[in-house]
């Protein structure tokens, strides 16, 4: 990766660090892109921003905020939305100057690099935003992934390891930095004394010119047609287009004829015994079961209709009812008039 630093006295021991780490990306290690170490920019109202680094891969262009520590800090570090930065529930003992928060910070930065692009008439598109933490040299340090502030990425490098895979996943994404983009970017940013030649971005990756359109992304799968096993019969021959090649003709629907159900089996109850239902009828949380078979029990032609079996009784009670009733009369009235 090409490096150009524009203050080198003024650089702190991490972005020192950082300037190596980009420096080292060469050779068979080499990643594509052109980084602008510890420059100035335009800022609003005539005014100027100081930004750690600006790099610029043919996938992207990024804003980098470096922090280091100031003292050793062994813990997990948190970053609320609002609020302090802690390390296992103390402050954390980062390196910042006149903004406490760092992602601030950053925010402005990086609206100030895409603002004085746009004012040279140079299209930024989507510019990222990153904070590079780099912890003392043997500190243990994890950073808490579940409150990371939205739209900016934190990057906690205690080798330059967690760095390079933070650029190989931009460089996932479809080119849209030519090298006379880059050249452009640098004027545009009042850096026209460090603009990299031609061969030189070239030379780093960069090509000619880029399609600033996005990658196509594929077609999502369509599900395959539902062929029905049921239908028989042979195969229809299959259509043939213009161009000679077979368009399959889609299998017919067929309906499956209506199951008919078998008529339910009626179950006798002896007298006083409790109906208990399954599941279905919510009263016990027994499962209903079938009465079990009884080979001795006659079969259910055999068996006495309930209805005539009823009526038969009821006709032997109401004769005896009428017995009784002509025996009363008799009785009363040989009681009260006797025969003489």
């Amino acid at each position: 990766m090409l490096v150009r630093v524009q203050n080198e006295a003024a650089l702190s021991g991490a972005e020192r660090r950082l300037v190596e780490w980009l420096g080292s990306w060469v050779g068979s290690y080499a990643l594509p892109g052109a980084a602008m170490v510890n420059c100035n920019v335009p800022g609003p109202n005539g005014t100027t921003r100081q930004v750690d680094a600006v790099v610029w891969s043919p996938h992207g262009c990024v804003v980098v905020e470096v922090k280091g520590f100031t003292r050793r800090q062994d813990g997990v570090l948190r970053i609320p939305l609002n609020g302090g930065w802690t390390v296992d529930g103390q402050p954390a003992a980062l390196h910042t100057s006149g903004e406490a928060n760092p992602v601030e910070q950053l925010r402005t930065n990086l609206y100030a690099v895409k603002n004085g692009l746009r004012s040279a008439g140079v299209d930024p598109g989507f510019v990222a935003g990153v904070v590079l933490l780099l912890p003392i040299r043997g500190a243990r340090v994890e950073l808490d992934h579940s409150m990371l502030p939205p739209g900016v990425d934190v990057v906690l490098a205690s080798g330059q390891k967690p760095l390079r895979s933070y650029f190989h996943r931009l460089a996932r994404h479809h080119p849209v930095w030519a090298a006379d983009d880059v050249a452009s970017a640098f004027t545009a940013l009042d850096l026209t004394d460090f603009t990299p030649e031609r061969d030189e971005l070239l030379a780093h990756g960069f090509s000619d010119q880029v399609s600033r359109e996005p990658r196509p992304r594929p077609a999502p799968a369509q599900p395959a047609p539902r062929v029905s096993t049921r239908a028989t019969g042979p195969s229809p021959t299959p259509r043939r287009t213009g161009t000679g090649a077979p368009v399959p003709h889609r299998a017919p629907r067929t309906t499956a004829p209506p199951r008919v159900s078998p008529p339910p089996r009626a179950q006798r109850h002896p007298v006083g015994s409790t109906r208990r239902r399954s599941f279905d009828g919510g009263r016990t949380g027994r499962r209903h079961r079938p009465p079990s078979h009884r080979p001795d029990s006659p079969p259910a032609a055999a068996r006495p209709r309930s209805g005539a079996l009823r009526a038969v009784v009821i006709t032997a009670l109401i004769l005896i009812a009428l017995v009784v009733m002509l025996w009363l009369v008799f009785t009363v009235r040989a009681t009260f008039h006797p025969t003489t």
